[in-house]
């Protein structure tokens, strides 16, 4: 790989760090925004469930993916780090009172939804502008990172942009709370819309290496006609089973991270420091192992083959987790299943799927990756509640049910993982190319 493509890999991630330094930017400091804006948890709640509100109801994700195939990921991408960029800026506007004159805060007030403040509208308007420009942004991301590594690197090259999110939304976590309280709870937005400035010049830097330096793609990848949109009813079975093993697996683990915490707190009577701590173990686990991970899926390529792996594994370590007595070692593990499923699964689609179509792929599996990060979590809330108790005006959480309910989620990840693993080798059986023949 030459150095060209490590510069583009690292300008790429850093606009992706800056997109998820700015969701999480307002995770660790909850309260702060609570008791200084005077919101409600529902309305704090909404800053989150905005961002995704456009990309499931309005089809924003497919839409984007479509204008990645059709415009480009150069100009599609310059589109959607513009419009996270200006949704952040609109979120720290709304959180900064004295930019607000009082003739425009009382039409706000009054205008729409009255039992809202101006200052929550106009920052639930910013989260949802800037929840379509990250989750298309990610996917422009995917997309220029498969032309510049190419199918035979591109395990290797998504892994290592995953640590880098990753790291953004660490940094987020321990950050913010900091500028809070050196500064103030508005130079903490302010803050956040100076990263997401950073990513956005890092993509404007990136396009020029684009233009300049952009690697002669394989013969196995060049362009072959223009896309339509009705070559999506020609994917191949393999995607949709990708797509099944997307919705399942991040379903389950993405409300694991949620509750585990409070699953921590009840089974081991840990305090909020001890469970958040031993929480944070699946974080560190993917960092270690996405990239050692890629860079094994690259040299071998057999990304079906790791993802019933890393399925089985994820199904074994959840049920391990109710009986363990030191529940870290499970947290890791899962963690490291994580890494084998999200460096391969994402890997593969490039693999399977024509150049010309790829954004238009990646923009479905991510719009029904979305749909389970909103449905999977409420489920999931549902569920504890429907099996917590209060015993003498203390709330006793049976976490069984909830742990049995992301087993059986998981274990559907691992039925369509099997599904894809035998659909590959029928397709050897039959002549055609195997997705696993793609190695370095």
């Amino acid at each position: 790989m030459k150095i060209q493509s490590w510069i583009a890999l690292i300008l790429l991630a850093t606009a992706g760090f800056s997109q998820y330094y700015v969701y999480d930017s307002i995770t660790s400091i909850d309260y702060l925004v609570k008791s200084t804006l005077g919101f409600s948890s529902t309305e704090f709640g909404l800053l989150y469930s905005f961002y995704s509100v456009a990309n499931v109801f309005f089809l924003a994700l497919l839409i984007a993916g479509f204008l990645v195939d059709y415009w480009g990921y150069q100009l599609s991408g310059l589109l959607f780090v513009s419009l996270c960029l200006i949704g952040t800026i609109i979120t720290a506007i709304g959180a900064t009172s004295s930019l607000l004159p009082a003739a425009l805060n009382h039409w706000i007030s009054n205008s729409f939804f009255s039992d809202y403040s101006a200052q929550l509208k106009i920052m639930l308007f910013g989260r949802m502008i800037f929840g379509v420009g990250s989750e298309a942004l990610m996917i422009v991301i995917m997309k220029a990172l498969t032309t510049w590594f190419g199918k035979k690197h591109v395990a290797f090259a998504f892994a290592v942009a995953l640590v880098l999110y990753r790291f953004g939304t660490f940094s987020a976590l321990n950050m913010q709370v900091k500028i809070v309280q050196d500064h103030s709870l508005e130079g903490a937005f302010w803050f956040a819309a100076v990263v997401m400035l950073v990513g956005w010049m890092a993509y404007n830097v990136f396009l020029f290496f684009d233009r300049y330096y952009k690697p002669k793609m394989d013969d196995d990848y060049q362009e072959e006609g223009q896309f339509k949109l009705g070559s999506v009813s020609n994917f191949p079975i393999s995607f949709w089973y990708i797509t099944l093993i997307c919705i399942t697996f991040y379903g389950a683990i993405t409300s694991f991270e949620i509750f585990d915490p409070d699953i921590l707190k009840h089974k081991f009577n840990m305090t909020p420091q001890q469970s958040g701590f031993l929480a944070s173990m699946l974080m560190v686990a993917t960092m270690i192992f996405m990239p050692i991970m890629g860079f094994i899926i690259d040299k071998s390529g057999k990304r079906a083959t790791f993802l019933v792996f890393g399925s089985a594994i994820a199904v074994v370590s959840m049920a391990t987790f109710m009986y363990l007595p030191v529940p870290a070692i499970s947290i890791f593990v899962i963690g490291f299943a994580y890494s084998l499923i999200a460096t391969a699964l994402w890997a593969t689609v490039p693999i399977i799927i024509e150049n010309k179509s790829q954004g238009t792929a990646f923009g479905i599996m991510s719009y029904i990756q979305n749909m389970g990060l909103m449905l999977f979590p409420w489920l999931s809330g549902y569920i504890a509640d429907l099996y917590t108790k209060t015993v003498k005006n203390v709330k006793i959480l049976n976490y069984h049910p909830l742990l049995i309910f992301f087993i059986i989620t998981l274990l559907g990840s691992l039925i369509f993982s099997i599904l894809l693993k035998l659909n590959d080798k029928k397709s050897v059986d039959e002549g055609a190319l195997s997705m696993e023949e793609f190695k370095d």
